[in-house]
């Protein structure tokens, strides 16, 4: 049974909310899981720098919380700022070091600053805690792709496709891959099935039409 004080921690939380306003986040009973899901509620609404002050206060009243610097580091990406949302994810690994979405939002963080070889390191250690984990088996294809290995790459898109069939950038990644490696079939069928998923998608659509007019060429010169 939930105590006293939870119940009154998550009729605040929802009453805020709902609300809305920074007087009402002010008001707030120091729980770190308060701020932590305020936090979380205000991303959703686009607002980055409110939910980072959120996760701020919740790693104050508690600076050993694992979850917080994740969320903190995920905000801090989004924001731009690299090199602290790096700082955020190592320190949620080292509270935790098998946190599977920690591992893949640092590897997303070192390959943005440009350190493929870190980010592949990472994507691997999230799937070897979470072998059926779609995002880290596409970010990994993503980072073999980047480093010149497209088997590699095509087959972590594949696995990915396997887990989550509706993967819409796992099939636009597919078809970029299949036509590197010069199967413009393959490739066409990715973009439509991306396409089916996703009819308004610019990248998929030109795309398509290119390989599609690379196909033509290949066609026609065989006549």
């Amino acid at each position: 049974m939930e105590s006293c004080a939870v119940r009154v921690t998550k009729f605040l939380l929802v009453f805020c909310i709902a609300a809305g306003g920074p007087a009402c986040r002010c008001q707030q009973p120091d729980f770190p899981d308060t701020h932590l899901n305020l936090g979380v509620t205000l991303q959703l609404k686009g607002d980055l720098d409110g939910a980072i002050a959120e996760y701020r206060q919740a790693l104050r009243l508690k600076p050993d919380y694992a979850k917080a610097h994740y969320n903190l580091g995920g905000a801090l990406r989004l924001k731009g700022d690299l090199d602290g949302a790096i700082a955020e994810d190592r320190e949620a690994l080292r509270l935790k070091p098998d946190f599977p979405d920690a591992h893949l939002d640092l590897g997303v963080a070192l390959r943005l600053k440009g350190d493929v070889d870190g980010a592949i390191a990472e994507y691997r250690q999230a799937l070897r805690l979470k072998p059926d984990y779609p995002q880290a088996h596409n970010d990994l294809g993503g980072a073999l792709k980047n480093k010149g290995d497209l088997d590699g790459a095509i087959a972590e898109y594949r696995q990915a496709l396997r887990l989550k069939p509706d993967d819409v950038n796992a099939h636009f990644n597919l078809g970029v891959a299949l036509r590197l490696k010069g199967d413009l079939d393959g490739a066409i069928s990715e973009y439509r099935q991306a396409l089916r998923l996703k009819p308004d998608f610019p990248a998929a659509q030109n795309n398509l039409a290119i390989a599609l007019r690379l196909k033509g060429g290949v066609d026609g010169g065989h006549h």
